[in-house]
């Protein structure tokens, strides 16, 4: 369940509190604030359910008590809501990603299934966009130096091309991502006796939260993908360098 508020603190705020089976996170921007609460199922199911506005408020209810930081509870948050859902979550990948003689392609969601704690469901998104995108630029530009009757046109044979290189392309950067989501949603839920010990007594420490950005989180960054096609001044260096750096316009 999720729902969103007029920010009660400064923007950047984010907190996670773990719990058996649940699990609350909380984040603030310039003007709202939002809260995602999640509760083990049962067991795993592929049925789908919709939920009611009552539903949202009797699943807010049993969380009432749980802080989101060190002022607020649910209660209080969810109390000032603007917007609100609720679904079950879905954790896979699929197996197959276009069809249709090269006239259909999934990106996102529509391919993978991420629980959204670790927010690698959308960074992955974004990557299947650079890569799609990038391979049908490449072709149209192929397209268009040909001598054949398409011109800066694609057949469905180039197209299903450009889709299985897609395809073949994120396989393995997202099956490892795919691992590191349900890893913290995992920890955060306290899923097994590891985890629950890995979550209160290891990543609990800030020096341990600050080896993990640096050595983990930040190489995993520094490899995302660039759209090959648009020129642009570069990012910022830091202390880990970008391993794809913005084309310039000399190179178009």
């Amino acid at each position: 369940m999720w729902c969103s508020f007029p920010a009660p603190s400064g923007p950047g705020e984010s907190f996670e509190i773990p719990d058996r089976g649940r699990s609350v996170m909380y984040l603030t921007g310039k003007e709202r604030g939002w809260i995602m609460l999640y509760e083990k199922l049962p067991q795993p199911t592929r049925e789908r359910r919709t939920y009611t506005d009552e539903d949202v408020a009797a699943f807010a209810a049993r969380f009432a008590d749980y802080p989101v930081n060190a002022q607020l509870h649910v209660r209080d948050v969810f109390a000032r809501r603007l917007t609100w859902g609720m679904s079950d979550l879905g954790e896979g990948v699929a197996g197959r990603w276009s069809g249709a003689g090269g006239r259909i392609v999934l990106v996102g969601d529509a391919c993978h299934k991420f629980t959204p704690n670790a927010g690698l469901g959308l960074n992955n998104a974004i990557q299947d966009v650079v890569v799609l995108s990038n391979g049908l630029w490449r072709a149209l530009r192929e397209a268009e130096n040909s001598d054949g009757p398409s011109g800066n046109r694609l057949d469905g044979e180039t197209l299903s091309e450009v889709f299985r290189r897609y395809h073949a392309a994120r396989q393995e950067p997202l099956q490892k991502d795919y691992g590191r989501s349900a890893l913290v949603t995992r920890l955060q839920a306290w899923a097994t006796p590891l985890h629950y010990v890995l979550s209160r007594f290891v990543f609990s420490f800030a020096f341990v939260a600050k080896l993990v950005t640096r050595f983990a989180v930040s190489p995993l960054l520094s490899r995302g993908l660039v759209l090959d096609y648009v020129p642009s001044s570069d990012l910022p260096a830091g202390k880990v360098p970008w391993e794809h750096r913005m084309p310039s316009s000399s190179s178009q």
